[in-house]
């Protein structure tokens, strides 16, 4: 799913392909992801925390939908969208929901979210509010 309120910089078509090729291969959830260490973006998206796991594969250990600034240190990346697999779709989607809602206790379902790889992506601006929509026109009409 890639939202429709993100705009991408650097057109990276091949981490789309990516996600879809990691979920064919067996992989449960994938999250496109940018590296971030702005606590206000960080506060305000999707946030993510990521690691390497020991093969070198970028892993989703912790995630909250606008953590507010107060637990925006504990995440390192945002995410522009995400793929799952069937099977994982109820958990995944459940775990998502929750986030939003800002229930901070992981359930089992949450374990989807965070057995999630990461593939990363180029900048985007996350269009999710209307102050970031007024600093992207303000800064496109400049």
């Amino acid at each position: 799913m890639l939202l429709a309120d993100q705009v991408l910089y650097v057109p990276a078509p091949e981490a789309v392909g990516e996600a879809l090729d990691l979920i064919h291969a067996g992989q449960e959830s994938v999250f496109l992801a940018a590296m971030e260490d702005n606590a206000e973006r960080l506060a305000a998206d999707g946030a993510l925390h990521v690691e390497r796991d020991g093969g070198g594969v970028l892993r989703v250990t912790n995630y909250a939908d606008k953590p507010g600034l107060e637990g925006a240190e504990r995440f390192n990346a945002v995410w522009f969208g995400y793929a799952f697999a069937p099977r994982a779709a109820e958990g995944f989607v459940g775990a998502l929901h929750r986030a939003t809602l800002g229930l901070s206790e992981h359930p089992p379902q949450m374990d989807t979210v965070l057995r999630a790889v990461a593939v990363e992506i180029g900048p985007f601006t996350d269009l999710g509010t209307w102050p970031a929509v007024t600093a992207h026109w303000t800064e496109a009409a400049s």
